[in-house]
This record gives C-alpha cells, sequence and structure tokens, in this order.
C-alpha cells in the first residue's frame, strides 16, 4: 500500500512538471507570436513606404526620403527606428525600420524585450514593355511634364505622312479594331525595339467613339487629380519619325510615354498633357527613360 502511495506521488510530481513545461512553452509561443505580428506589420510597413518613396525617383531623391519618412511616421512607426536612403543614381530606395518590445512571458528565461526589424528596397528604371498601350505612336520628343502634346493628328493638322496621322495597327487593322483599341487598350505586350506597323487614315469616327468612352469612364478627373490607373491615362508607344511612312509602313518602337487625356474629341486629333507615372511592368534598369517607369523590390541577403 506504501508503494502505491509513493507512485502516486511521482505520477502528481511528473504532471505538475510537466503542466509547468506545456504552460512555459505556451506563453513563450504567445512571446514568439506577438514578435511575428510586429515584425509583419514592419515588413508591410516598409514595402509601402519604399514604393510610395520610388514614386519621386529618380527625380527628387530628397522628396522620396520625405515621402517614404512620412508614411512610415504616419503608420505609427517611431522614426527613431527608421533609416531611408537612395542609391548614388536616384535608381533605389531602402527603407530599414526597427521598434522595441516589451517581452511578456520570456522574462522567465532572461529575456525582457525583443527588437524585431524589417527592411524593404525598390528599383525604378525605365518601362521596357508596356501591355495595355493605345493604338498611337508619338514621335520623340524632349517633353515636359504637364505640356500638352499631339498624340493623334486631326485631318486639318499639318505634319501627317502619306495619309498616317500617327495612329497604330496593334494587333490587326481595320476601324473596328481600331476603335476597340482606343477603349481598351493593347492586350499584347509591346516592347522596345519593336517594329509596329502604322494605321493609316484619319478614321474620325473610331477615334470618337473610342475616346468618348474612355473619358466618360472618369469625366471629372483632371491632370492635378487623375489617379495612375484611370482610363484617360494612355500609356503610349514613343517612336521614330513618320515622315517616312507612305500607306501602311513600319515605325520602330523607341521608348514609352504617359499621357493625360486632356480634350475628348477636337477635329479628329487628340491632345493629352505629359505625366512620369510609376506603375507595374517590365523594366531596363539604366535604359532611357520618357517617363514611365516600372519598380521591383529588391531582396537583400
Amino acid at each position: 500500500m506504501g508503494g502505491s502511495s509513493r507512485e502516486r506521488g511521482s505520477i502528481l510530481v511528473i504532471a505538475a512538471l510537466a503542466t509547468t513545461a506545456v504552460m512555459g512553452f505556451a506563453a513563450i509561443s504567445i512571446d514568439v507570436g506577438r514578435m511575428y505580428a510586429a515584425r509583419q506589420r514592419l515588413v508591410d510597413v516598409c514595402d509601402a513606404a519604399a514604393l510610395a518613396g520610388a514614386q519621386e525617383l529618380p527625380d527628387d531623391p530628397g522628396g522620396a526620403i520625405e515621402t517614404a519618412l512620412e508614411y512610415v511616421q504616419r503608420n505609427g512607426v517611431d522614426p527613431a527606428g527608421v533609416a531611408i536612403t537612395v542609391s548614388h543614381e536616384n535608381s533605389r530606395i531602402r527603407v530599414v525600420a526597427s521598434e522595441t518590445l516589451d517581452i511578456t512571458f520570456g522574462r522567465v528565461l532572461g529575456f525582457g524585450t525583443a527588437r524585431p526589424g524589417a527592411v524593404s528596397v525598390v528599383e525604378v528604371g525605365a518601362m521596357s514593355s508596356v501591355t495595355g498601350a493605345a493604338p498611337f505612336g508619338i514621335e520623340m520628343d524632349s517633353f515636359e511634364t504637364g505640356e500638352l502634346y499631339d498624340i493623334k493628328l486631326g485631318s486639318g493638322s499639318g505634319g501627317h505622312h502619306c495619309g498616317n496621322f500617327h495612329a497604330l495597327a496593334l494587333g490587326g487593322s481595320g476601324a473596328d479594331n481600331y476603335r476597340d483599341l482606343i477603349e481598351h487598350g493593347y492586350p499584347g505586350l509591346i516592347s522596345v525595339g519593336d517594329e509596329i506597323e502604322t494605321e493609316p487614315g484619319n478614321m474620325e469616327g473610331p477615334t470618337r467613339d473610342g475616346l468618348q468612352a474612355r473619358y466618360d469612364l472618369d469625366p471629372t478627373a483632371t491632370f492635378e487629380t487623375v489617379a495612375t490607373d484611370s482610363p484617360r491615362v494612355l500609356f503610349v508607344p514613343l517612336v521614330s519619325s513618320f515622315e517616312d511612312c507612305y500607306g501602311r509602313s513600319m515605325v520602330r518602337v523607341l521608348g514609352f510615354g504617359a499621357f493625360f487625356l486632356e480634350d475628348r474629341h477636337v477635329g479628329g486629333s487628340i491632345r493629352g498633357r505629359f505625366m512620369r507615372v510609376l506603375t507595374e511592368g517590365e523594366m531596363s534598369p539604366g535604359g532611357s527613360d520618357y517617363g514611365l517607369r516600372s519598380f521591383r523590390f529588391i531582396a537583400e541577403g
């Protein structure tokens, strides 16, 4: 009978120790979960801050740092734990953030605090390929932000060459295809260096109908307020000269530009304000920059 009492006592001791260990692991798991959540929050904030700052690159590196820091602060991260730098060529922004987290249960193991951290690097470069392009080709120029440029010439415009008014035959030819491309953009991929066939003819009716459809999707937008994903922002191939074009001819894509659709339709011509836009797409680091830029996150380590 004495042996049974000792066995029961041993079992109780083992059970108590096991319970304590399980509770300890559970407590530590809570701290680990809190640290993981804190780090993930910092990752999200750093990614968003770097992307916000990248909107200013490469033109304004100081503004990129200021924008990223403002975003970090708005999301409750102490700027004392933040470091933001821009590469010497103004093509990358790096955001590093960390913060001190009080440990609740890990104190029994001698850990009073933890310091989770995160880093995000975004690189900006010229767009090398575009989907969703409008079926127009703009001759290369020294573009100025906010200035109006002819996207497509009208019948009364000078400068058209042998029936070419700066329209392109993307993925096919004919008025119906042309109107659909104005409204929705070309779904295929166009890359720098591609040779594209011109679409001769003024096609005033299809131009008017396609532009009206785009305009009606965002009728109140202005150049100062328009979102970069608005239907009134046209991604347009920048091409070699139309001067040697006769009927259906070929022009070479030299780059890409973004233009805000200012006028719905004036005498068959289209005019737009040149914009600098950062969006998702294929990029060419070190390529010629004509204002339409792409970005990518760079993994460190």
